[in-house]
């Protein structure tokens, strides 16, 4: 079923609406600041406080698969320190909408944005449908049964991928001792060695941003498990540096400990 906003976003842009295709998997979207100060003055010369921020995904299958967030909301989010620049000297905002939760790279903190979900549009008459039928496939866009649906349908497809040395993988993972460097757990002390599976090599410098290829060293090489590596690249044009990740963990760790020690006493 094709995206409501997909079909209404020239619509909605010219109420100054900032409207931004997330991507499927991960959430992942960007905004340009030039872009939403246009909106932002669109709005003004409109008489509208905004502009919302429209975010939706295409090929979900749902029709309101979007969550219009509010100005308000929104706003005291993008701020200058948060800015990435990017290669070409532009700067733009990195975000993430997973799970409800709206993150702004570079700052810290998650904005739960679940009642946003599958809100009427600017486009959209006050009336139309009536707001009980919107509520309700907000619900049904978290509550419907998946049950039935056919996965495992072959099909054929064009993959671009970048050359890894074997040589060098065989050789960081034998270095690292079964150790990941984000969590620290020794996977060779576990299910008697086959949780050694579960390690990834992880390339500090992402490779899928080389411009060029370039030569590969073993300290540009780190050994992660396959949960550190999927959190290391939560937002696809950014890594999380490993040195970052593991004082993460231990700080968690930390407060893990506080937490258990304060309940223990009370």
């Amino acid at each position: 079923m094709p995206s409501l906003v997909s079909r209404v976003k020239e619509k909605l842009e010219e109420l100054g609406e900032c409207v931004v295709l997330a991507n499927l998997e991960t959430g992942w979207f960007a905004i340009n600041p030039n872009t939403w100060k246009k909106r932002v003055e669109r709005c003004k010369g409109l008489g509208r406080t905004g502009p919302n921020l429209i975010v939706y995904r295409t090929r979900s299958g749902e029709e309101r698969d979007h969550h219009v967030v509010p100005y308000g909301v929104i706003a005291p989010l993008l701020l200058t320190d948060s800015l990435k620049q990017q290669k070409n000297g532009t700067y733009r905002w990195n975000l993430t909408l997973a799970n409800d939760r709206l993150h702004v790279s570079h700052r810290q903190g998650y904005e739960p944005v679940e009642k946003y979900l599958a809100s009427r549009l600017a486009t959209e008459a006050d009336d139309h449908g009536g707001a009980s039928d919107i509520a309700s496939e907000l619900v049904n866009l978290r509550t419907r049964s998946f049950e039935g649906i056919v996965e495992g349908i072959a099909r054929e497809a064009i993959v671009l991928s970048r050359t890894r040395s074997a040589a060098l993988r065989r050789e960081v993972l034998n270095l690292s001792g079964g150790i990941c460097e984000g969590c620290g757990v020794n996977f060779s002390l576990l299910l008697h060695g086959r949780a050694l599976r579960a390690l990834q090599v992880h390339h500090k410098k992402q490779l899928a941003l080389r411009e060029t290829p370039e030569v590969t060293e073993l300290a540009d090489l780190a050994v992660v498990c396959a949960n550190c590596h999927a959190i290391i690249h939560t937002d696809p044009k950014a890594a999380i540096p490993v040195e970052e990740l593991r004082k993460e963990w231990k700080q968690a760790r930390s407060s893990t400990v506080r937490s258990f020690d304060s309940d223990t006493q009370a």
